[in-house]
This record gives C-alpha cells, structure tokens and sequence, in this order.
C-alpha cells in the first residue's frame, strides 16, 4: 500500500511539471479567419446550358459585391454558379454549384475557419449588344441608319475641330471615334482632323467587350429623310402617298408659323410625296413632290431655308446633269435679270424657283444629291387669286403647234386641265381654267391664225410684257437652255382685271451650258429663236421668230441694249464663274458630290463627270459661247 501512494503522489508531481511546462512554451494557436469570394463564375455547359462561354463576375472585395454581365435573352431565374472561396474557409452559403434565380441581387455568406462571416451581395444583369439611339453634334440630331450616321453640320464652321456631342444608346459602356475614345457621352469631343470630305469608323462596346461599328459621315449640307411604307419603291406617280418628313438644317432656318422670331434646325411633319416629271421617271434616281400635311392629309405651310411658306416643295434629282448644278445655277442668273411687271405692287412676287441643296435619305437608304426648291405657282408669281378676275398661270408642258405658237390645234375646254401641250397651274378649278385667255395669245401670234404684220405689231405690247420677252430671249441663248421655249415655260397674267399681258418663267434647264437634255456634250454655240438658217431648230417658238423678222418697236436694238447691259454684271463671264465655283465649293467641302458619285457609280450614261472637271467645262464653254453671242448680238 505505500508503495502505490508513493507512485501516485511521484506521478501527480509529474503531470504537474508537464502541465506547468506547456502553458509556458507552446500556447494555443487563434484559427483562420479568412472568409472571401476569390471567383464567382458561370460556367458553359452541363450546369448552365444557356451560356457558350464562360462568365466571370467582377468582385468588389471592399463593399463585399460581386456584379456579373450576362448575354441578352439568357434566363436569370435557374442560373448554376461555381463559386472558389479562401483555402481555409469552411463553407459558403448557398453552395456553390446550386441553381439561384438572380432575378433580384442574391446574398452569400463566406464562413472561416473562426466562425466569422462575410456576406457578398451577387447582382447578375443581362446586357443587350450596344446600339446607338441618337448622336447629336452641336445640338444637331444625326441620321442614323444601321451602320450610319449622317450628321449635317454648319458649312460655316466644318473646319472647327471640338464639338459638343450628345449620345444615348443602350448597353454602352465605351465609344470610340477614329480610334480616340469618347471621354462622356454628354460632353465636348475634339477630333483629330475634322472635314466633310472623310468619314469617322464610331465603335461601340458593353460590359461583355462586345461591339457594333457605325460610319460617321458628315456634311455641309441640310439632310431630308423621308419614311414611307414599302420603301423608295412605293412612292407613285399619282396621287400623293403618306409619308413621314424630316428637315435637319444645322443654319437653323426651318420656321413653322409665320410668327416665329427664331428658326429651328429639326423639323419632322407628316407628308404626301409623289413622282414628279414624265421622262425623267424611267431614271433610277427620281424628282419627288411632297406636300406637307396634318393629320387629316389638309396642306399646311412651313418655310424652309427662309424661303416661302408653303406647303408644297419639290426635291429635283438633277440626274441628266452630269454637275447636278444647272438647273440652280440657271434659274439663279435667271432670277438677277428679270422681276414681273407688277413687282411694284407685288413685292414678294418671284419670277423662278429658289432652293437649296441638300442630301435625302428615304427608309434608311441614301439617295443622294438633290436641289430642295420653291414650285412655280400662283402663290411664288403673286397672281391675282380670283378664279374669275384674276391671273392666270399656264405651263408648256409638250412641245406641240400650240405651245409653239403656231396655231392653235383644237378648241379649248374649260372643264379640262390641259389643252394642246398646255397645263392649267391657275385657275385649276373644272368650269373655271380660263383657256380662252393662252388661246388668244396663241391667235394673236400665230402667222396662220394671225397673218396681219401690222396688227402683231401694233397690238404687240397689249398681250406681252415685251421687257420679260427680251429678258427670256437673252436669258435662253446665254446659258443655251435649248429645251425652254414651248416645253418648261410658265405663261401667266398678273390679273386679267387689269391687263392681258403674258410674261413667261423658265423650268427645268438641266440642259444648258454645253450639255443638251440628255446630257450629251453640246459644243456649238447655237443662236436660238432667230429662225436662223444651219442652226438647230430645238422647237423653236414663232414668237421669237417673228419678232426677229417683224422686228415691232425696234425689237432688235432694244435686245441688243439690254444684252449690252447685262453682259457686264449679271451674264458677264467672271460673274457666272464665280457662281460656279461657289456651288462646285460647296459641293466639294460638303462632300455630297462624292457621295453621289459614289452612289450612282454604276449608271454609265448619266453618271457624275468629276465636279472640278465639269465646272471648268462649263467655265470654259461659257466664255467661249459669250464671246460668240456677243459678237452676233452686236451685229443685229
């Protein structure tokens, strides 16, 4: 018995020097507290069907969340993750590799080794591809097409580099232009060259890296977008089709109400729009007529470029000129040289088309180079307006013994809107188109219905305004618009109350400085309206003819005066060159006469000769055929 309390009391003694020993050198050791996400992905296959790739969300380990960016139409209700935690952590709830719906955010909890916890916030959105919705430049909205952007900019400022841009898209997180990318899609941009003449690729990219790329393509010119059901294709010849209307004039010269102290730069309007022309319809690239309209397809006005109000405008496609300026450029001249007669008590009266040039884009495609003008109408030659006692206004619409003056083919009826070539403007009311008016100045010039010399000498100034008489005669042989004396000519009385004068309004010269109307090359220089033996006729009218031959109140002396006059201003060689660069310059700093190029590139017969070789043509044609007219103008 003392020998087994002696072992006891030796074997306590001992267990206490070990127990004393290990508190002193090995104390305990604090376990792990390590508690993150380090990858939160959802893998492509078996688990998550809906994915092709891999995604990997983006953690955010100081606020403790986790946003990851899924594919557009991916389902976020049943959305497998595979979660990698810290080596020493102990458990992640929910687990990874078990389906969530993330339709809303989802919480996970990381536990240590310790038993503290963190808990990560999971967001999973869906991105669709990145679009662009609208881009504007300088407050300026753009066109954008599917893999365009048209935006029209102040010919005034297109060699300014920095502009304010204005962008909204959808699942775009950067944009770069020419490469530099776009510091905010609200904010100034500076590109490195800035001109109409080049485009810009526009990249645009969401969460995923994925892109869509646009070219911009800027202009000096204003942009005109129709949209009409079935297309460019769907447009008629007659009647007019609805359409939506679109003006972007970065000049801001657009007004809708008279009233308006200030223009805008945007309009949009419903519209009817239409074929216009006859021949001209068999081209691909066609003149259109669009009338602005309410709701209830009733015309409504709007001025455009500062021009009239109106309702109704006409976009000319140019597409026989091979300089898509001629026709412009003509009636410009036409419209420095000749004023009515009753200006003084008309003075908004216009004797031609003013317009504008500008771009078209109809249901996303570009059309390309067009002329936006004024129609001829009661309204632009300020006519009188009364049905019964006013004016009247007639068009040349065919070249026939009437429209030439050679005798009055058929007998008139006021119900119709044509008679023999002619075409009522106003009146245009059946019962009331008022043919009797032309007929008798058809009778009256006629060598077959009116042989009596002295009677058309005598009565001469009763039924013409022999000023615009003289100025047409002048105006047709200088730019040489051999298509514009029985066909695209307006004949119109100012009030038939007060007068029976007839003055005429050139249409249509397409055909003109050195080029006919099918745009052939025209290098002799013609004299028009003399009846001239080895001339070409070109439907030439019998009251040219007579008036040279007859030659009433010194007919000839008083041309030859007034082309001495206007051959030093108006028609003088330096002034019609200047005007001809100036439209070849602004179709070269636009860029709009490249496009057109480029867009109607494959049309051999009608296809735009280069802009700088044509204008020099033209220059060159016109001094030569000045310097002809002179001398035989001179010599009457």
């Amino acid at each position: 018995m003392k020998k087994k309390r002696l072992f006891s009391i030796v074997g306590g003694i001992l267990a206490g020097i070990l127990l004393f020993g290990c508190s002193k050198d090995e104390p305990n050791t604090p376990l792990p507290s390590a508690k993150q996400i380090t990858a939160f992905t959802f893998k492509a296959g078996a688990q998550n069907p809906q994915f092709t790739e891999p995604v990997t969300g983006k953690i955010d380990e100081t606020n403790k969340t986790i946003q990851v960016v899924v594919p557009e139409g991916v389902d976020l209700t049943d959305l497998t993750p595979t979660i990698t935690i810290s080596k020493t952590a102990i458990g992640i709830e929910p687990a990874s590799g078990v389906s969530q719906n993330f339709n809303s955010p989802v919480k996970y909890t990381v536990t240590a080794a310790d038993k503290s916890t963190a808990v990560y916030t999971v967001t999973v959105t869906a991105t669709n591809k990145p679009v662009l919705n609208s881009f504007k430049m300088d407050d300026v909205p753009a066109v954008i097409t599917d893999e365009t952007i048209y935006c029209s900019v102040d010919i005034n400022n297109i060699n300014q580099t920095t502009h304010t841009l204005s962008i909204e898209g959808e699942s775009i997180e950067t944009i770069t232009i020419g490469g530099t990318e776009v510091p905010e899609m609200n904010g100034s941009f500076t590109f490195q060259t800035f001109n109409a003449a080049q485009t810009y690729p526009i990249v645009v990219s969401n969460k995923l890296g994925e892109t869509k790329e646009y070219t911009l393509v800027l202009t000096g010119l204003p942009i005109v977008v129709i949209q009409i059901e079935g297309g460019v294709n769907a447009i008629p010849d007659d009647p007019k089709a609805p359409c939506g209307f679109t003006l972007i004039d970065p000049q801001g010269r657009t007004k809708r109400l008279e009233t308006d102290t200030e223009g805008s730069v945007y309009y949009t309007n419903t519209a009817g729009i239409e074929r216009r022309g006859a021949y001209s319809q068999r081209f691909d690239k066609k003149s259109y007529s669009v009338e602005m309209q309410d709701d209830l397809g009733e015309e409504v006005d709007a001025s455009f470029f500062g021009l009239r109000f109106d309702g109704d405008w006409i976009l000319d496609a140019m597409w026989v000129d091979h300089a898509r300026m001629r026709n412009r450029l003509c009636t410009d001249i036409w419209n420095t040289m000749n004023r009515p007669y009753h200006f003084d008590e008309e003075p908004e009266a216009v004797n031609g088309t003013r317009g504008y040039f500008v771009e078209v884009i109809i249901n996303d495609e570009y059309r390309g180079l067009y002329c936006m003008t004024e129609k001829i109408d009661r309204k632009q030659l300020k006519v009188k307006k009364d049905v019964e006692n006013g004016g009247v206004v007639f068009k040349g619409d065919q070249f026939t013994a009437t429209t030439l003056f050679q005798y009055a083919e058929a007998p008139f009826d006021n119900n119709a809107d044509t008679w023999c070539g002619f075409e009522a403007e106003h009146p245009a009311e059946p019962g009331h188109m008022r043919w009797e008016t032309i007929e008798e100045l058809v009778k009256f010039v006629s060598p077959i219905d009116n042989p009596d010399d002295n009677l058309f000498a005598t009565q001469l100034n009763d039924h013409l305004d022999m000023q615009n008489v003289i100025d047409y005669l002048i105006f047709v042989n200088a730019t040489c618009s051999h298509d514009n004396f029985g066909k695209n000519i307006f004949w119109s009385i100012y009030s038939t109350k007060k007068d029976k004068r007839f003055f005429c309004t050139p249409w249509d010269m397409d055909g003109s400085f050195g080029r006919n109307s099918d745009s052939g090359i025209m290098e002799n220089h013609i004299f028009m309206g003399f009846g001239l033996p080895n001339q070409p006729a070109y439907n030439e009218t019998e009251l040219y003819k007579r008036l040279y031959q007859v030659n009433p109140d010194n007919f000839k002396e008083k041309l030859k005066t007034r082309w001495n006059t206007l051959k030093t201003a108006q028609l003088a060689p330096a002034t019609v060159a200047a005007q001809i660069n100036e439209y070849k310059e602004l179709f070269l700093k636009s860029g709009a006469y490249e496009r057109e190029m480029n867009r109607w590139s494959e049309d051999s017969e009608f296809r735009c000769t280069p802009i700088e070789e044509e204008a020099q043509y033209m220059i060159d044609w016109y001094g030569r055929h000045f310097n002809e007219l002179d001398a035989y103008l001179n010599s009457l």
